[in-house]
């Protein structure tokens, strides 16, 4: 059989603390006041329960081998503890500085949808009173043009009217002027019958025919 303290100088066991410097290390953090309450629970928890394997296996000489073993595979080192909590705290301050960003993003989105709804309405309002201006400047342009239409067309029907009244005027006046040239005519006709018969009349007095010749 092979010598027990032979096999175990083939493993590489690291020095095992002293339980008395072990029991300083892990009091003087648990009664560090900078340390949370859980760790230090946890701390006492994990030391009370070494405390007590040992002491339960203590009776059997033989098994101080196994319990220097099953401590140095379950041995919770206090500082490993320390950073686990610390890494825990850099976790619970890298999740506060991401939920403190996203609040402070949410803060910067509000105050940009207010300064552009801000800004859209004053952009609107600005193009509602250039809008006003501009029909009423419409407005101002199309009464001048239809008031100018007005006066061309006051004046043509001014001018229509003067020459429909210089029309009427010259047709009474040649109306006029055609009744005297009758009138003038006929009384020249008049008298030239009135000649004739006098002459035909005188012929057949004296029983002479008359001439080819016509008298008039």
């Amino acid at each position: 059989m092979p010598d027990s303290s032979n096999t175990s100088s083939h493993h590489h066991h690291h020095p095992h603390p002293h339980p008395q410097d072990e029991l300083r290390d892990i009091h003087a953090l648990i009664t560090d006041q900078h340390q949370p309450s859980s760790l230090k629970s946890e701390l006492l928890s994990s030391l009370m329960n070494r405390e007590h394997m040992r002491s339960s296996m203590n009776d059997d000489g033989a098994g101080d081998d196994q319990l220097q073993q099953e401590e140095e595979e379950q041995e919770v080192n206090p500082l490993a503890i320390v950073v686990n909590q610390e890494h825990n705290n850099n976790t619970s301050d890298h999740q506060e500085a991401v939920s403190l960003y996203r609040v402070r993003q949410e803060e910067v989105e509000t105050k940009i949808v207010a300064w552009q709804t801000e800004e859209v309405s004053k952009i609107n309002n600005r193009f509602k009173r250039q809008s006003a201006i501009i029909s009423s400047w419409e407005n101002a342009q199309v009464d001048m043009a239809t008031n100018n239409f007005k006066k061309v067309e006051r004046k043509l029907e001014e001018r229509r009217a003067r020459a429909m009244e210089k029309m009427q005027n010259e047709v009474v006046e040649a109306k006029r002027k055609a009744e005297e040239k009758r009138a003038s005519a006929e009384g020249k006709r008049g008298e030239k019958v009135a000649g004739v018969l006098e002459l035909a009349k005188l012929m057949r007095a004296v029983g002479r025919a008359p001439s080819r010749r016509s008298f008039f």
